[in-house]
């Protein structure tokens, strides 16, 4: 009797079981994966979130709305912020905002240490709280978003 000529092997990267022909798995494949997600990701040397060449750690999600490029990267400051207020940052992230990191350290994504900062005035310049208190001290009346 014939076998079917599958076999199930775990992904190199992320440990699932997959299942490939027989051939694949005996013909001197080291590294079998389970999609091109983890062939990358084994590729990166790294599993996510990974830290970026400018400091920034990011992941990536498929179809989520603040994902960018064709390999759907989130920064994982921009998640915490959207986590915390999702609207507010679809409209910076429409409008051009940045986000600062208050210690400077780059891979520190909580919340207290992150703040939107608007276009043209990152790093320094106006923090939102900092242009609310000078408007209040010009006399006018602001309301929170």
């Amino acid at each position: 009797m014939k076998s079917s000529g599958i076999v199930t092997v775990k992904c190199e990267n992320c440990s699932k079981d997959v299942t490939k022909y027989r051939s694949q798995a005996n013909q001197g494949q080291k590294h079998l994966f389970c999609n091109k997600e983890c062939y990358d990701q084994y590729q990166r040397g790294t599993k996510e979130p990974w830290t970026d060449a400018k400091g920034y750690r990011r992941f990536t999600r498929t179809g989520h709305p603040i994902a960018v490029g064709p390999k759907n990267y989130i920064l994982e400051h921009w998640f915490v912020m959207y986590n915390d207020n999702p609207a507010l940052t679809l409209y910076a992230k429409e409008n051009g905002w940045t986000i600062h990191h208050r210690n400077g350290v780059r891979d520190d994504n909580r919340i207290e240490n992150l703040e939107w900062r608007l276009p043209g005035r990152h790093p320094q310049g106006w923090t939102i709280d900092a242009m609310v208190e000078t408007v209040k001290r010009a006399g006018y009346n602001v309301e929170p978003i």
